[in-house]
């Protein structure tokens, strides 16, 4: 009889924290995406991810790049900083679960002008071989800049940038 009690209360207590596992798993469920914004992104802009289960995540990434930095708001949104990255899905990592991805990011670098050119002193550009200690400032007007090699002109005065000698792609750029 001492047996069958012994045998009755470990099975008791096997039971009983089985269910609590379960419980315990119940109440740590797989984490989705339902939404991001915004959907391109330079590198240290915040996007706001939007989905379900949110608490316990470990890592966010954007096109396989980790965040810079993330806050887990609340179980539904999540805020990340975008580190150097890559174009790609959005993905978010907790531990014991498969990662929750959501397709249509794009990562932009930042576009560089290399070049810029304004009507101070008649002429001035930045790559004026007899550099001044004056710069341009903002009394002046921009007359064109390059940017990934190709020189723009903003169509202020093209005649001026035609006389200098300036090849250009004419334009009506406006601030």
């Amino acid at each position: 009889m001492r047996k069958i009690i012994t045998v009755m209360l470990h099975r008791g207590l096997v039971m009983m924290i089985v269910g609590l596992l379960s419980v315990l798993r119940l109440s740590a469920q797989q984490h989705t995406i339902t939404s991001f914004a915004p959907t391109c992104s330079y590198a240290n802009e915040v996007v706001t991810i939007t989905g379900t289960n949110f608490s316990g995540i470990t890592d966010v990434r954007f096109g396989g790049t980790s965040a810079q930095s993330f806050t887990v708001v609340n179980s539904t949104t999540i805020t990340a900083v975008v580190a150097s990255g890559t174009t790609g899905s959005v993905a978010v990592l907790k531990n014991g679960y498969p990662t929750a991805t959501r397709a249509g990011f794009t990562y932009f670098n930042f576009p560089t002008i290399t070049s810029i050119a304004t009507d101070f002193g008649g002429y001035w550009n930045t790559n004026t071989t007899n550099n001044s200690q004056i710069f341009p400032n903002n009394s002046h007007n921009l007359l064109s800049f390059q940017y990934n090699g190709t020189t723009y002109s903003t169509g202020v005065n093209d005649n001026t940038l035609t006389s200098q000698g300036v090849n250009f792609t004419p334009g009506n750029f406006k601030a």
